[in-house]
Parts: structure tokens; C-alpha cells; sequence
């Protein structure tokens, strides 16, 4: 199509510039509006003609013809025909005239159009008054608007307007006769006229053109409107078009002065590049900010820096604006960064309208400056990479070396004053800290300052940067010392500190201490020996690091037994008297005890640890007698004493290799018996001979409570908080450690954590550790069970903390289904008197607030997950495979017998054979979503099977329950049944993929027994590995083992083993075909067949038997398999990964149920552990899978409803198993507060003073709890409703660090002021006009009726016409309301809600309205509500909110005449809800009448959802103002951006993909905060980033990570990073060589 600007309107100016650009946005905002609204079907008529025969058309047909661009500047004009549903654009005007600044911004927009449909045909208009003017004309336009005239020969037609009678008529058929042997006609033109008629002997027959009469002249009978109609609809047909199909000329050709357009989109793209950059740069700085830790930072800017390398970004390889930016998006995600959408989409679209001036003309100079401005971008990685790692080295090779940490008080000036130099240039840009750096290596040993300052050269030391330095050298240099705490009452020595050297003990003064803690955060240096040999000590030393200096021990053995004062027994004193019996020896001293905890051991071998007895005292010699009288007998030896124990323990791998000796003490010297008569009997006397001395039991649980306690308050935001964070987790998991707890260590780590709760809350999360300290009561409770260790008294004392653990885990779990609040005062002071009456209600209240029927509430739910999934999406998908499966069948029979016709038909061959691929490209979608839908059919009988046993409390030990009544065995003995009916769908579906490859390998060795043996040399090992494949096959078939990931990948090889195999012997025929004879001709046909049966692997076992014996059908299905092999293997691999996220999962439900089985036939406790089936996650990863798969797809209708469904099915499922983790948990409280109250422990705790008081103070803690759940209900509630205003409300209300956990009253009272201040809060806001006010706009209608605003949402007809069919006839559906296509303003809430219907067609949409009075309507909410704050969206969940009402409306009025009670209190109340969720939506009608409503089904009408209530405008500070702390952020940024135009020919992501429609998951975003720019520091508040998602991306990294001793391997990190590529898909990272570490 040729478009030119008139001569007179060259763009010479600036202004005239800026008057096309902005035409361009306008016509960008308008074509989004048309799109989003469901605008443009998938054909598409093209008006070409003069304006007044357009205007004669549209006129004629006025009754039927609806302006879908009424209201628009830019774009052509689009109308619809209701009648016949049919699309008519305005595509070339002969004589049309506009200014030029609106005329290029048309011409974009027009082809913008064309491209989004699959298919045209071209309407030639012409009025009869310029027939002989203009005929030529439009006919040359229309010839040269079309690149293959030919394509679309049977798509043209020409209506000639204004035609008054059959001379006229006659006259146009004559003159157009005569064109076609004119000499000023051309080919095309020809071509186009003979396209109009069918020349007969008697007659022409111009089927494809038609007349409009004149309006004043109705003497034209024969050729009224009928005609054109027959025409466009019947006589042409729509023809599938190419981007390439239609000619647009480019602007320099058609202007030359259009250069300085084009000068200007590449200025302004480049600058939007290089603001993109800054964003970049600023995102990352923000993550460095709140990375803290150097080790972090170290990985993931390593990580971050790899990936932009990996994209090319700064390389020739990009060939267009649009691929950079794409890359760009790609980097985002891999980094865990958001970018604002506004700049990439507008860089998007300025990119767009460029290539479509310049099409690929494009020059080098342009991309190479787009790439210059992310420069900046790289220099800041590779900048932020090396010096990471320098301080990274800087710490583990020097600054924690012993030989620095000896002595620390050398470095502490030139510290201080590098300290001072990073201080200043904190506050001066530019500021240079050279000197002083360099100062300070120079005394650090073993640093070469001017290497590494070399290698520091042009790094940007931004406020992170020098923050991470100045946090490093305070920590490590600028430290004093050690904590040192002697308590001499209780002979106590802690010691703490970062480092810790094995000779503060020695310096402590702290010498009678017997029990040692020695506490280091980082490393604990063994300096010199350690001899506490008979002091009874208990040592215990615990730090992530230890490092030997030499040689050293530690001595803890017991005291050598004294020697008598005497050294021999009294003599004999006279005759008669024998020398007395020498006593026995004295025992030996006990040894001390040692507990060593740590994770990295430097020179271990080195340390000797001694806990020996000591040796026992000698014996007493005998007294001597005379010659008359014996001697005394000697004394026995001494008992040796007793060992100490020497418990080491590696939390990483092994235990370190440490020598120790814990033998028994040796026993001592006998005494000599005494001279005499006879002598006596040396080691003789026993009597009186004392036993060793036993040492108290041990308490090294304490110390390690103690040691977690120092952890945690030190970890924040510490320099090595992620080896820190790891250390505390490795210790709380060892089961080494767990095993040295006892009752009172469990309740001591308790109150550790509730003394801690108040101080660290909200900065750092406890759960996990409230969760680890459950686990270990239960585990100990077993255990003492399982040895009859189990007293009552420790049964009550591990009842209480278990509950009170319990209460505090159900207080920090979100509430996954909070109840709607929508009269938020009276529900505050509902909360506040319940939590006013705490401290007199005591446990009364306890009971009663946790005596709720879970079951019932659980049932329910899983009920409404089992019918969305079954009723609602698994149907669907069924009917869309068989459908497809059908489809395929149908087109392969067309296509092979088009393959048989005439030259001239070939093109319909090619469009049959891409409606085949496509079909079976959709089925193999399809197939993988299947097994999806599968798994969730699997969940939810599971789920219900398994809430009979949650809520029956089996999970908790019942040896921890005193009345164990409540336990429901007979529920779990329904679980393998229900598993085996669930599971066997799943396992179905994979045994028909084995049945369709073993009929397929049998076809194939059937056709290789048709061969004689002399034939098959060549092929022979075709037939080997045919009948290999199929004895294979027939024994996984025969171990029974469909259900195996392992059998979906045999399948897959054995297949693609054959496949391969073929290609090669093809190949090799292939050479050999023009030498020798027809055999090999013979060979290759069975080959290729065979390789056709084979590559059909979408198809069902009966669908494939329909065509098995037609080889042709085969071959031809086969081939276009191949044609499409990558988009076919890609999928492939996407149903096996969905596979292999599944199978597992069902696998350990089945070990569960099994193991569950086996103990209830024991009689024992049985147990289901739901949270370990990590569920959730695996229903995250399968919808990611999906998204992956079906990201790019242009498909319509139901296809887009299906994909749309699934995804909300996965979420209602991970909705149900979160909660089904909830209501455990308030299960498991409920039955134990209702038996620790039924059951109280007072009498049986009498005689243990510190156990009754443990009991008494958890008791407290357990009230408290509760008063802080209603706290947090009520904080929940105000954060829904005044959305998004949460941090004007909450920025000062923060529960005090210093807030007892021991004191109800004291927490009663604050937490009640708090709730207080809050409602004044409220109240006030309501009162004063505060800064937002004249922002928000209250009582909105929306329903896009005269005088008020557009619908809600809008679901079009050609979008959703299954949906509204099913509707029309009672049908319920499941529809999503997605905010991405909403209205466009920041937190939409309803107060009113209900749907409507609208239709082009007036008269239609008032007919059915009238018939529609008698039904009323059942609208569900689904829960998750989603809120727009500029272009970040938010999620708050709620429970589901059924809504009825009736059509009938009171008179006068739009309040309806009946609704239920959810309805009436949302709407008298102020709006919480959002429109934005998923609904479910049903007509009833009393009698279940809809045989008149469905009589509409056909017709063109939308279905709106509409109402009343408010949106925020946008733009406003308050988006930026923290919201991630307390909603869900959901979007991505990124999300939604349209880098590419839509092509009429894409079906599937290209390679470089289309960034449209994006589906790609996002985890739950909580932890935000504002951005620090590189060049300014100052605060920029539109880049955020997700603190949850760096951070498992940093834990991921560090997982890989390989450390011996004191440092970090970094080659053989790097080679672990090299393997994670192999996932993340960073080719450059794969490629990376010899890195310089």
C-alpha cells in the first residue's frame, strides 16, 4: 500500500516534529484502548476507494454498521456490521487529505492493525460520478498496495456506489473490459479486473462486483443491497495474509526532509536508553544497599554481571532496537530487578516507529549508540564485582588472619583514619581515598597495595560501596576485643566476641570458673594451650570458624587422687600389736566435658583435646610390725577417675579430624604391706575405699540457646550475615546437636526466642525457628517415649511449651482466608473487647476462641477447589484434546488429498498443512497442560481425604496428649483408597502414551518383516534397535512402571533414539541413491515411514489407529512434525519437566500414606506431615512450566480462557494446601488448649519448683499470643481497607522492643492503645481533609453509560463468546477480571457489583435486557483481590464473597429488587473490594427457563462487569511509599511490555520471542525500600526491588559454594556457577574461560 505526504507538509520544524510524535502516542493510546476492549477480530475487511463511496457504503448499510472508532483522531476508521459480524477498516483513501504530522502516525497504525488479524479481503469502493476519473487510479493503488497480487486474487471485489440504473451498470462492466487490454493498464491491474468475473460463451458472470443505487433513485430493483452483499461474503473469500504482503513505503523515500524525523525517534531513543541505564544502575544499588553482607554482595553481583555479559547487550550481534530491549528485559528478571514499564515501553514503541520509517535500513551508527548509553550499566557491574570480591579476599586472607587479629591495636589509627577519608566521601562527590587506602594495605600483611590498587583503577565508590569497606574494618579492627562476663557466684565465663582467641581465657582472671562458654560470631583462633586439668570444667566453644596456630591442647582431665597425709600406717607400738593395714587410695579427680560446635576447621589436626580421668591416689603402705608381730597389709590403689566427654561437631560435612582422649582415669600405686613377723600384703585394704566423683549432668543445651540468642541480635544487617544466618540454621537442624537438649533445655530456647520476639520483630523473621523448636519437642517427646524415659511431669511441662510454640507460629502465619471487613469500626471494637477481656477470662477465652469448627470450614473449602478444577478446567481440557485430535484427523485427509490435485491448488495445499501444525502443535500444548489438570484432579480427594486427618490432630505426637480420644483412625484408613482412585488418571494417562508407542513400534516392525533379509543390510540396525526399543518398553509396561518420571524419559529416548537413527541412515541412502538401483529407493521409503510413525507422539492411541494404515496419512503427518522438530522437542520437554515436578510429590504422599498405614496397624501415633509434601511448591513450578510453554501464543476464545483457567486453578490449590497448613496448625492449638485446661498440671508439679514455673510463665505466653493474633487480625483488616494508604497509617505504630513477653496485663494494655490510636486515626481521616483527599473519587458509576465511567471490565464477544454462550444458557463460568485491561486508575474498590450485557446491536441489547428482568445473578469472588498503585499491582487476599441479586430493578432506580446479605453489607459500607479478581458467574431463573435467553447465544454482545464505588488518581507519591511492607506485590514491572508489533504469521515464540502477553511468575515481594542514585545519592523513588527474591538468589549461589577451611574456593565456585547454567540458560556464563580470580 503506497502512502505519501502531500509536498506541501515537509517536516522542517521542530514543532511540526513534536506534533507527530505526540500523534503517534495519541494513536498508541487509542489502538491500546480498541485492543483492550476486544476490538479487532481475526478477519478483517479492507475499504480501498474514494471517501465518498466509503461514505455511500457505510450509509447504505447504517441500520447494521456500528463506529468502533467514533471516538478516536489517529487511528483509520474501524467499523463493524452486527449482523454479519464482519470488520470493515478504512485502509486507503484515493483523495484523501490530512495534515502530514497526523498522516505518518495513520499509515503506522493502519498497518498495525492489518498485522494483528490472520486474515483480509480488499473491498474496492468507487462512486459511479468519478468511475471513469478515478477507476485507473484505484486500481494502480490497490495493485501496488500488494506485494503478490496473485495471493489474494480471490479476496478482491469492487462495489461501485451511486449507480441509478442497468446503463449505468453496463456501462462500468464495459469500461473495466476494456482497462484490462488498455495499453496504460499493467499486469497487476489486469489481473485484478479478470479476478471480478467468470467469462462464459453467453454470458459474464461478475460474481465479485457489486452496485449500490443511489438513495434518491429507487428504480434500481435487481440490484439492491443483496448484491454487495453477495459480493463480500459469498463471491470472495478471506485469504491468510504475511507481515510482508501489503507495501508501506518508507519515509525517506516518500519525504526526504523526513530525515529529521528520524533524527529526532533516534535522539529520543537514545536518551531513553540511557535513562533505562540509570534505572539499571540505580535498581542495583538499591540491592547493594540491602545486601548488607560482602559475601552476598560478592555473589550476586558476580552472578548479576555474568548474566548482562551473557545477553550481549553492549555487542554486533543485536540486530534491532527491539532485540536490545528485550534483552534488556531478560537481564532484569535473571537479576531479580524490576524496571519501571513507562520508559521501556515508550524506548518499545519509539523503536517501533523507527524501524517502520526506516524499515532495514536501520543503521549501525543507531544501534551502536543505543549500546553506548548501558555502558554505564557494565561499568558499574564489573566495578561492583571487583570490589566485592577485594573485600571479600580482603577479610578472609588478612583482616581475619591471626597474624592481624593477634593484635589489632597497630592498625587502629591508620583504621580511623581511613574511616574518617570514607566518611567524607560519603557527603563529596569525587572524593579520593587513595592515599589512605593505599596507607592502610601497606601495613596489612601480605597485601601488595599497588597491585591491588591497579586493579581497583576507575571502580565508582558509590555510599554501599564505601559502607560495605567502612562496616568491614569497624568489624574487624575497630572492635574492643572480647565481651568477657565472670560470675563468681554460680563459677561462671562467658566469653563473646567477632574473634575470639583461645588465650582470652587465660587473660579472663576468671579462675575458678567450671563451666566456660566461649562464643565467637565469626572465628575462634586456638593461640596457646589450654590447662584446666582438675578443675571440673565444662568447656564449650562454638564459632562458624576455627583456626589452630600451631600445635595446641586443651586439658581437661581430672585431678591426679591425693596422697595421704601419712605417707605410711602407724607402726606396731608393741609386741602383740601388728603394723596397721595402710588405707586405700584416694579416687582420682572427674574430667571436665567439651562441646565443640563449629562449620570450617583450619589445621584441626593440630588440636588435642584431653577429658581423662585422674589417675587414682596410692595406697597407704602397711605399718610395720616386729619380729614378733606382722606388718600391716598395704592399701589398694586409688579408683582412677572419671572421663569427661569430648563431643565435637561439623555442621557442614564430616566432623573435623581433632585428636581427643576421653579414657577412664588409671588407677593408682599400691600401698606396700608393712614389715614384720610376716610382711603384709601390698595392695591389700580396700576397706573405706572411696568411689570416683560424678560430675552434675551436663547443660550444653543452655550454651547453645545462649549462642543462638548472640547470634540472632547480632545478625542484622551485619557484614557476614549470610554465613552467620546459614551457621544459626545448620546448628538448629543437626541432629547431633538436637540430641543434647533435655525438657528445660527446650522451654530455655522457648524463652529465648519470646525474650528476643519484641526486639527483633518485624526486622527479623523467628518463625523459622519457632517452627524448628515444634519439630524437636515432637521429636523428643518420641523419643523418651520409644526408651520409657517419658515421666508425667515432663509430659506436662512439653505439653505447655509445645502449645505455646504452636500459639506464636499460628500468630505469625498469614492468614491465608481472613474474613471481609467491611464495617471496619464496629470490627475494631469487637477485637479491642476481646482483647480487653483477656486477663479476666484467662484460659475460658482460650478455649472459646479456638473451639471453631475447622472441619467443616476445611470441607468446604476443598470442596469449592474440587469443583472448580473437575466441573470447570479439567472438562474443558478434555474436550479441547479430543477436539483436536479430531481436527488433525480431519486435516490430514484434506491435506493428502490436496496433495494430489492440480498445480494451481498447491497454495491451499501449504494452508492446510499450516492448519495442521498448528492443531498439533496446540495438541502437544495441550497434552502437557493435561497432565497438570491431572495432578490437581489428583490433590483435591487427596486433600480431603487428608483434612479428616488434620483436623483430627494426628500429626501431633499422641504422646504429648493425655486424652488422645479426638484422633479420627478411621479417617486415615480411607487415604489409600482415595490415593489409589486419584492416582490412577495420572498413571492412565501415561500408560496410553506407552500404548501408542508400542502400536507404533509394532507398525514398524511389521513393515521390516515385509523386507527380505537379503533388502536389509544396509537398514539392519533400524530393526535391532525397533526390537530393542520394544523389549524395553514391554518391560517397563510389565514392571508396572507408568507411573515414573524415568518411564516418560524412556519413552521420550527410545523414540528419539529411533528418530535419530533414521536421519542418519536417510543421510546415507540419500548419497548412495544416484549409483546404484531401486533398492535403495525401496530402503529409503521404509525409512522415512518409519521415522514418520514415530515422530507422532501428540496424538491419541485411537486418533492414530484411524490413520495407521494409510502411509500416506502418516508420512504427511510425520513431515510437518519434522518441520516444526525444535517447537515439538521444546514442548516435549516441558510436559516431561511437568512430569518430573509431579511424580515426585504424588510418590512421597504415597511413602506418607504407607508409612501412616504401617503405624496404625502398630497401634502407634499416626502422623501426616502435609507441609513435607511441599505441594505448593511443586503447583509454582508446574505453572511456571506452562507459562514458559504457552508464552507468545496469539490463539483466541477458549484457548485463551483455558490458559487463563489453569492458572487460577493452581492458585485456588496452592490457596487450599496453604490453608490446609493453617488449619493444622489452629487444630493442633485448639485440641491441646482444650486439653492442657481439661487436664491441668498443678497437682502433678507440686514437687518440682522450676518446672511449675516454667508451666506458669508459658501459660502466659500462650494468653499473650492470642491477644496478639487479634492484633494482628485488626491490623490486617485496616491494611485491606485503606489501601493505599497503610503507611500514612502505620509509619509510627510499631510494637516496642522493650514489651515483656511475662506480662499480659502490660501487653493488653499497650496493644489495646495502639488499637485506640489507630480508630482515632480513622476516625480523623474521615473528619479532616488531609493532602490525598481531592484524589479519591467516591460514588463512581461504572458502566459506561451516558454522564458516568467505563465499565469495570469488559468482556468482549469475539474474546469470550464460549463463555457468554454458557452463560446464556445457565451454564456457570469462571471468568478473571484482569487488571492489566481494567480502568485506568490506582485502587479500584466496589461497593456495588454486579455483570450486564451489551451488544453493537441496540435493539438486540434491549430486547435481551427486558428478557433478562426475570433471572437473577450469583457472583463469586474468589478471594484474591488485585489493586493497581501506578504500575506496580498488589495482591491482598480475603475469603471467597458469594454475591445474589436480582436483573429486576426497582422503579426508577438501580438497586435491585431482591440481593442477599453479602451484597447489602458490601454496598452499605465503603468500598473494599476489588473488581480485579477471578469470578465466578451464573443466570438463574426460578424454573430454570432459558430457552428464550439462549436464543442469543449467537449474537455479538459482551458481557460487563459494572457498579459502583472509587479509584485514587494516578501519579501519586503514595505508590512509592513502602507499600511492599505491607501488601503482596504481584507484577512484574516488565510484564505487559509490547516490544514487538503482533505479525499475522506468528503462532508460536520465535526464538527471540515476542515480550506479549508475558505470563512469567512472580514470588511474594515484601521487604522494599527506595533506591540510592550512583551519580547523586539521592533517593529515587521510582526503582524498587524484591529483598526475597535476592535473596534466594544469593542462597542459591552460596549453596554452590565450596570452602575449605578459611577461604572460599573461587575456581570451584565458579565451576559450580558454570553448572547452574546449565538451567538459568546464560551462554556467555557457559563460555566464561579462566576467570582471574
Amino acid at each position: 500500500m503506497v502512502h505519501s505526504l502531500p509536498t506541501s507538509e515537509l517536516i522542517t520544524r521542530s514543532d511540526v516534529i513534536q506534533e507527530i510524535l505526540t500523534a503517534f502516542t495519541h494513536g498508541q493510546e487509542e489502538f491500546d484502548d480498541l485492543d483492550k476492549h476486544g476490538g479487532l477480530h481475526q478477519n478483517l475487511v479492507l475499504l480501498v476507494g474514494s471517501s465518498k463511496a466509503k461514505k455511500d457504503f457505510i450509509s447504505d448499510h447504517s441500520s447494521e454498521i456500528v463506529d468502533l472508532t467514533s471516538n478516536v483522531t489517529i487511528l483509520p476508521q474501524l467499523v463493524l456490521n452486527t449482523r454479519t459480524k464482519t470488520e470493515f477498516l478504512d485502509f486507503s483513501t484515493l483523495d484523501e487529505e490530512i495534515k502530514s504530522t497526523q498522516y505518518i502516525a495513520k499509515v503506522y497504525f493502519t498497518k498495525k492493525i492489518v498485522d494483528s488479524v490472520s486474515a483480509v479481503k480488499l473491498l474496492l469502493l468507487i462512486d459511479f460520478p468519478s468511475f471513469d476519473k478515478q477507476i485507473d487510479a484505484l486500481l494502480q493503488k490497490a495493485a501496488e498496495s500488494i506485494e503478490d497480487i496473485e495471493k489474494f486474487l480471490d479476496s478482491i471485489g469492487l462495489i461501485v456506489t451511486q449507480v441509478q440504473n442497468k446503463q449505468q451498470i453496463e456501462k462500468v462492466k464495459s469500461h473495466l473490459k476494456s482497462l484490462v487490454n488498455s495499453p496504460t493498464a499493467s499486469k497487476k491491474t489486469a489481473s485484478i479486473i479478470n479476478a471480478l468475473y467468470v467469462e462464459y460463451e453467453e454470458y459474464d458472470d461478475w460474481d465479485r462486483l457489486g452496485f449500490v443505487e443511489k438513495s434518491s433513485d429507487g428504480s434500481l430493483e435487481s440490484h439492491k443491497i443483496e448484491e454487495p452483499d453477495l459480493v463480500i461474503y459469498e463471491s470472495i473469500g478471506f485469504t491468510s495474509h504475511d507481515s510482508n504482503d501489503f507495501i508501506y513505503v518508507q519515509c525517506q523515500n516518500a519525504l526526504p526532509d523526513c530525515a529529521s524525523l528520524i533524527d529526532q525517534l533516534s535522539q529520543n531513543l537514545s536518551d531513553k536508553f540511557s535513562q533505562i541505564g540509570q534505572e539499571m544502575i540505580d535498581s542495583h544499588v538499591m540491592i547493594e544497599k540491602h545486601l548488607h553482607d560482602i559475601e552476598k554482595s560478592n555473589l550476586y553481583f558476580f552472578y548479576v554481571n555474568q548474566i548482562f555479559k551473557s545477553k550481549k547487550l553492549l555487542t554486533n550481534s543485536i540486530k534491532s532496537p527491539g532485540q536490545l530491549i528485550e534483552r534488556i528485559v531478560e537481564y532484569m528478571r535473571a537479576g531479580t530487578v524490576d524496571l519501571s514499564s513507562e520508559n521501556l515501553q515508550l524506548s518499545a514503541n519509539y523503536a517501533k516507529y523507527l524501524v517502520f520509517l526506516q524499515g532495514s535500513d536501520v543503521t549501525e551508527e543507531t544501534y551502536s549508540s543505543l549500546r553506548d548509553q548501558l555502558i554505564p550499566v557494565s561499568e558499574y557491574l564489573n566495578s561492583s564485582t571487583q570490589w566485592y570480591e577485594f573485600l571479600s579476599n580482603l577479610d578472609k586472607n588478612s583482616l581475619s588472619a591471626f597474624n592481624v587479629q593477634q593484635d589489632i591495636s597497630k592498625y587502629k589509627e591508620v583504621t580511623s583514619q581511613l574511616l574518617e577519608q570514607t566518611q567524607k566521601a560519603k557527603r563529596e562527590k569525587n572524593y579520593d581515598i587513595t592515599k589512605s587506602l593505599t596507607n592502610f594495605l601497606n601495613l596489612i600483611p601480605g597485601r601488595n597495595a599497588a597491585q591491588i590498587l591497579d586493579d581497583l583503577k576507575g571502580i565508582q565508590l558509590d555510599v554501599p560501596k564505601l559502607e560495605a569497606l567502612e562496616k568491614l574494618l569497624s568489624g574487624a579492627l575497630m572492635h574492643n576485643s572480647v565481651d568477657i562476663q565472670c560470675n563468681i557466684e554460680s563459677k561462671k565465663l562467658t566469653i563473646k566476641g567477632s574473634y575470639v582467641k583461645l588465650s582470652d581465657v587465660s587473660k579472663s582472671n576468671c579462675n575458678d570458673a567450671n563451666f566456660i562458654e566461649v562464643f565467637a560470631l565469626y572465628k575462634i583462633f586456638f593461640d596457646e594451650d589450654l590447662d584446666k586439668v582438675g578443675k571440673k570444667v565444662h568447656l564449650t566453644i562454638i564459632a562458624p570458624r576455627w583456626d589452630v596456630i600451631g600445635n595446641r591442647k586443651i586439658k581437661l582431665d581430672g585431678a591426679a587422687g591425693k596422697l595421704h597425709d601419712e605417707f605410711k600406717a602407724r607402726n606396731s607400738v608393741g609386741p602383740g600389736n601388728k603394723g596397721e593395714d595402710g588405707k586405700p587410695g584416694l579416687p582420682g579427680g572427674p574430667a571436665g566435658n567439651f562441646l565443640g560446635i563449629g562449620r570450617f576447621f583450619t589445621n584441626s589436626g593440630n588440636l588435642y583435646v584431653s577429658a581423662q580421668g585422674g589417675k587414682g591416689g596410692a595406697g597407704q603402705f602397711g605399718g610395720d610390725g616386729t619380729e614378733e608381730d606382722n606388718g600391716g597389709n598395704g592399701g589398694a590403689r586409688g579408683f582412677g577417675g572419671k572421663s569427661g566427654t569430648v563431643t565435637i561437631i561439623g555442621l557442614d560435612k564430616t566432623n573435623p579430624k581433632i585428636n581427643f582422649n576421653t579414657k577412664e582415669g588409671e588407677i593408682g600405686d599400691y600401698g606396700i604391706g608393712g614389715w614384720g613377723m610376716t610382711s603384709g600384703i601390698a595392695d591389700f585394704n580396700s576397706k573405706g575405699r572411696k568411689s570416683p566423683e560424678i560430675l552434675m549432668p551436663l547443660t550444653f543445651d543452655r550454651s547453645i540457646n545462649s549462642y543462638q540468642c548472640y547470634l540472632r541480635e547480632n545478625q542484622i544487617a551485619n557484614v557476614r550475615e549470610l554465613l552467620m544466618e546459614r551457621f544459626s540454621r545448620l546448628l538448629a537442624h543437626s541432629e547431633a546437636v538436637i540430641n543434647l537438649y533435655d525438657v528445660v533445655g527446650l522451654v530455655d530456647e522457648f524463652r529465648g526466642l519470646e525474650d528476643q520476639f519484641f526486639q527483633l520483630n518485624p526486622k527479623m523473621s523467628l518463625l523459622p525457628a519457632y517452627r524448628s523448636l515444634l519439630y524437636r519437642i515432637k521429636k523428643y517427646a518420641k523419643k523418651l517415649e520409644s526408651s520409657e524415659q517419658l515421666s508425667q511431669n515432663k509430659v506436662n511441662v512439653l505439653r505447655y511449651v509445645y502449645t505455646a510454640a504452636l500459639s506464636k507460629i499460628v500468630n505469625l502465619e498469614n492468614n491465608v482466608d481472613a474474613n471481609l471487613v467491611v464495617d471496619l469500626n464496629t470490627f475494631l471494637n469487637a477485637i479491642k473487647s476481646d482483647i480487653d477481656s483477656v486477663p479476666e477470662l484467662k484460659n475460658t477465652h482460650i478455649i472459646n476462641g479456638y473451639k471453631r469448627d475447622y472441619l467443616q470450614e476445611l470441607k468446604a473449602k476443598i470442596e469449592e477447589a474440587q469443583r472448580y478444577v473437575n466441573d470447570l478446567i479439567s472438562p474443558e481440557i478434555h474436550n479441547v484434546i479430543r477436539r483436536l485430535d479430531n481436527e488433525v484427523l480431519v486435516l490430514v485427509n484434506e491435506t493428502v488429498a490436496l496433495q494430489e490435485t492440480a498445480q494451481e491448488e498447491k497454495k491451499e495445499l501449504i494452508k492446510q498443512q499450516e492448519k495442521l501444525k498448528s492443531s498439533m502443535i496446540l495438541s502437544a500444548v495441550f497434552n502437557a497442560i493435561k497432565v497438570a489438570s491431572l495432578f490437581l484432579n489428583f490433590l483435591g480427594p487427596i486433600g480431603s481425604a487428608v483434612s479428616m486427618a488434620i483436623i483430627g490432630v494426628t500429626s501431633v505426637s499422641e504422646s504429648l496428649l493425655i486424652d488422645s480420644s479426638s484422633v479420627d483412625q478411621n479417617a486415615l484408613l480411607k487415604l489409600p483408597g482415595a490415593l489409589k482412585q486419584s492416582l490412577s488418571p495420572l498413571t492412565a494417562n501415561i500408560k496410553k502414551q506407552q500404548d501408542l508407542l508400542s502400536e507404533q513400534l509394532y507398525d514398524a516392525q511389521s513393515m521390516f518383516n515385509a523386507f527380505s533379509e537379503q533388502e536389509k543390510p544396509d537398514i539392519k540396525d533400524i530393526e535391532n534397535k525397533i526390537r530393542a526399543a520394544q523389549k524395553a518398553l514391554k518391560e517397563e509396561i510389565g514392571q508396572g512402571n507408568s507411573y515414573d518420571p524415568a518411564s516418560i524419559d524412556k519413552m521420550y529416548s527410545l523414540r528419539k533414539e529411533i528418530k535419530d537413527l533414521c536421519s542418519e541412515k536417510i543421510t546415507l541412502l540419500e548419497k548412495q541413491k544416484p549409483l546404484v538401483n531401486a533398492k535403495v529407493s525401496k530402503q529409503l521409503k521404509l525409512v522415512g515411514h518409519v521415522q514418520s510413525i514415530v515422530s507422532i507422539a501428540e496424538m491419541s492411541v485411537d486418533a492414530y489407529k484411524q490413520i495407521r494404515s494409510q502411509k500416506s496419512k502418516i508420512d504427511e503427518t510425520g513431515d510437518l512434525i519434522r518441520s516444526a522438530e525444535l517447537k515439538f522437542e521444546q514442548l516435549k520437554q516441558y510436559e516431561r519437566n511437568i512430569y518430573k515436578i509431579v511424580v515426585p510429590v504424588c510418590r512421597e504422599i504415597e511413602v506418607s500414606v504407607d508409612q501412616m498405614q504401617e503405624r496404625l496397624k502398630d497401634q502407634s501415633s499416626a502422623a501426616l506431615i502435609i507441609s513435607k509434601w511441599r505441594i505448593q511448591n511443586a503447583l509454582s513450578d508446574v505453572m511456571k512450566e506452562i507459562k514458559k510453554m504457552t508464552e507468545g501464543f496469539q490463539v483466541q476464545g477458549e484457548f485463551s480462557d483455558i490458559f487463563n483457567k489453569v492458572e487460577e486453578s493452581m492458585n485456588i490449590m496452592i490457596k487450599l494446601y496453604n490453608t490446609m497448613d493453617e488449619y493444622h496448625y489452629k487444630a493442633e492449638l485448639g485440641a491441646f488448649i482444650a486439653n492442657i485446661n481439661t487436664h491441668p498440671p498443678k497437682a502433678v508439679l507440686t514437687n518440682n519448683t522450676d518446672l511449675s514455673e516454667a508451666v506458669n510463665h508459658l501459660m502466659l505466653v500462650i494468653q499473650n499470643n492470642v491477644v496478639m493474633q487479634n492484633y494482628k487480625v485488626a491490623i490486617n483488616a485496616i491494611q485491606h481497607n485503606v489501601f493505599p494508604f497503610a503507611h500514612e497509617f502505620f509509619r509510627i505504630y510499631n510494637l516496642p522492643s522493650n514489651l515483656e513477653t511475662n506480662d499480659t496485663n502490660a501487653i493488653v494494655s499497650y496493644v489495646s492503645s495502639e488499637l485506640d490510636q489507630l480508630k482515632n486515626e480513622l476516625l480523623k481521616s474521615d473528619a479532616v481533609i488531609d493532602k490525598y483527599d481531592r484524589f479519591v473519587h467516591q460514588n463512581i458509576v461504572f458502566n459506561g453509560r451516558k454522564g458516568t465511567s467505563k465499565p469495570f471490565y469488559t468482556w468482549k464477544y469475539n474474546e469470550h463468546k464460549n463463555n457468554i454462550e454458557k452463560l446464556l444458557k445457565g451454564q456457570e463460568v469462571v471468568l478473571k477480571a484482569d487488571i492489566k485491561h481494567g480502568f485506568k486508575g490506582n485502587a479500584i474498590k466496589f461497593n456495588k457489583i454486579g455483570i450486564n450485557f451489551t451488544s453493537p446491536n441496540k435493539t438486540i441489547e434491549q430486547k435481551l435486557r427486558n428478557l433478562l428482568q426475570d433471572f437473577s445473578v450469583t457472583l463469586t469472588h474468589l478471594g484474591h483481590s488485585f489493586y493497581r498503585c501506578d504500575d506496580k499491582v498488589y495482591l491482598i487476599p480475603s475469603a471467597n464473597q458469594t454475591i445474589q441479586y436480582s436483573m429486576n430493578q426497582h422503579d426508577g432506580s438501580n438497586v435491585p429488587v431482591t440481593t442477599n446479605k453479602v451484597y447489602d453489607k458490601i454496598a452499605k459500607n465503603q468500598p473494599v473490594l476489588s473488581p480485579y479478581a477471578t469470578w465466578q458467574i451464573q443466570l438463574n431463573h426460578d424454573e430454570n427457563d432459558f430457552d428464550e435467553l439462549s436464543k442469543y447465544a449467537n449474537e455479538m454482545i459482551d458481557l460487563v462487569l459494572e457498579g459502583t464505588g472509587q479509584y485514587i488518581d494516578l501519579n501519586l507519591d503514595v505508590c512509592n511509599n513502602q507499600l511492599d511492607q505491607y501488601y503482596i506485590r504481584t507484577d512484574n514491572q516488565t510484564n505487559g511490555i509490547q516490544i514487538y508489533d503482533k505479525t499475522p504469521e506468528l503462532n508460536l515464540k520465535s526464538d527471540e520471542g515476542v515480550i506479549n502477553d508475558l505470563w512469567v511468575s512472580r514470588r511474594v515481594r515484601r521487604i522494599r525500600a527506595n533506591a540510592t542514585k550512583v551519580t547523586s545519592l539521592s533517593i529515587d523513588k521510582k526503582v524498587s526491588f524484591d529483598k526475597r527474591n535476592v535473596d534466594d538468589l544469593v542462597y542459591k549461589l552460596s549453596a554452590l559454594r565450596f570452602e575449605n577451611d578459611s577461604y572460599i574456593d573461587y575456581k570451584e565456585l565458579q565451576r559450580r556457577l558454570l553448572l547452574l547454567c546449565s538451567y538459568q540458560t546464560i551462554p556467555y556464563l557457559c563460555k566464561t574461560r579462566d576467570r582471574q580470580w
